[in-house]
């Protein structure tokens, strides 16, 4: 939604962003003070440069992403090594099934 005030020469907008992607925000509010120098001015040659860069990753961050790593590691070890009895006990109560005696 945007607004202009003639008498106070005032602009206001309000945004609805996506907040999934983090780098909308500043770009759509580039794109929108953009639009109101153009108005004001009433020229197409006024620009508003922007960079969007994330901050980096702390320790913190860092080992929380090493540990969620290794519990998934060792999750999906463990499923595979459960197959491995899972495979030698059919035969023991295919016999115990069947009543076969050595």
């Amino acid at each position: 939604m945007f607004r202009n005030n003639p008498t106070t020469g005032n602009f206001s907008y309000i945004a609805q962003i996506n907040s999934v992607y983090q780098c909308t925000l500043p770009i759509f509010i580039n794109q929108m003070n953009q639009a109101i120098i153009r108005r004001m001015v009433n020229s197409n040659d006024l620009k508003i440069g922007i960079t969007v860069s994330p901050l980096k990753n702390t320790e913190e961050i860092k080992n929380l992403e090493g540990t969620a790593d290794g519990i998934l590691a060792a999750f999906i070890f463990s499923i595979a090594l459960s197959f491995i009895p899972a495979s030698l006990i059919v035969f023991s109560v295919k016999e115990r099934e069947d009543q076969v005696k050595h």
